[in-house]
């Protein structure tokens, strides 16, 4: 296929990638409640709810890129800081300080299903877009070298993963949330 040749064409396929699309995310989870706490963004990237689906978004980048894709390229120069900044750094950083800054204690066991959303939208995405182009920003994803069947197994896959991940991390949250209520009132006597 030939490389994209406007600047529209370019953002649509950097953006293709859940890599690019995850960090953009984080980026805009960590800057707009601080620059504009008040608005309807700023009160969405606060929910319990979208912090732990980051975290959780942003560590499958990162265990992902790990263990299918880093053997793929070889970066160097200033493409060797973006690739690690992207896929280990933030993919570390981000969970840390959900799991060490956040105030615990909110979330609901009905709200682990609620971080399926969108991932589900994007590999719909990614597998129209694909259709139309006939590429795919991922091995595990591409229909032309797998199959339809195989790519769906490979989605259901890494949606019991998120759905697992979300699990945990919802009781991680609560049990969080209940040493911090025994904390308080163990210190009040």
């Amino acid at each position: 296929p030939a490389a994209p040749d406007t600047f529209l064409a370019v953002l649509v396929e950097v953006f293709s990638y859940w890599t690019v699309q995850t960090n953009t995310l984080v980026a805009l989870a960590c800057a707009i409640p601080l620059l504009a706490p008040r608005s309807a963004a700023g009160r969405f990237f606060e929910r319990p709810i979208v912090r732990m689906a980051l975290a959780i978004y942003i560590a499958t980048t990162g265990l992902i890129y790990l263990v299918l894709l880093s053997g793929l390229w070889n970066p160097a120069g200033f493409q060797r800081v973006v690739d690690i900044t992207l896929h280990y750094v933030t993919p570390i950083l981000y969970p840390l300080s959900w799991l060490l800054l956040e105030e615990h204690g909110r979330l609901q066991w009905r709200d682990a299903p609620k971080l399926l959303i969108y991932p589900l939208i994007y590999v719909t995405y990614t597998l129209l877009r694909g259709a139309l182009i006939g590429t795919y920003p991922y091995p595990f994803v591409d229909v032309n070298e797998l199959g339809l069947p195989q790519v769906l197994i490979n989605s259901a896959a890494l949606a019991v993963v998120f759905l697992l991940a979300g699990l945990v991390l919802v009781a991680v949250d609560r049990w969080l949330g209940r040493r911090k209520i025994a904390a308080r009132t163990s210190g009040a006597s």
